[in-house]
């Protein structure tokens, strides 16, 4: 899951938290998936939106209702996904500036 953290909180966040039928959380799922981002928005090597979705209700991340909709069963565990995709995306914005700031004061220098 680490090498879509950020594509999972995008996900949790824009879906309702009483869910969404299947074919609009793959939908979802291709509309965020950002795959040559620097960060943890694409898809795991080697799936598609589908496969992906099948990982994350093996995972137990989506649960399928009574109704057919998937959605996160346990509030604090969408809470902590999307902490942590929240987190892990500053911590790259943060990385990339202490860089641009290092080659810009190297080729200053």
């Amino acid at each position: 899951m680490d090498v879509a953290d950020e594509l999972v909180a995008d996900l949790l966040r824009a879906m309702p938290e009483s869910g969404l039928k299947r074919g609009k959380v793959v939908s979802l799922i291709r509309e965020k998936e950002v795959p040559d981002n620097p960060g943890n928005r694409r898809l795991p090597k080697g799936m598609d939106a589908e496969d992906f979705l099948e990982h994350l209700i093996h995972q137990g991340i989506f649960h399928p209702g009574t109704g057919g909709e998937l959605s996160c069963p346990i509030p604090s565990l969408r809470s902590w996904h999307i902490q942590r995709g929240s987190e892990n995306q500053e911590e790259l914005y943060r990385t990339a500036g202490q860089a641009s700031r290092r080659t810009f004061g190297s080729a200053a220098a």
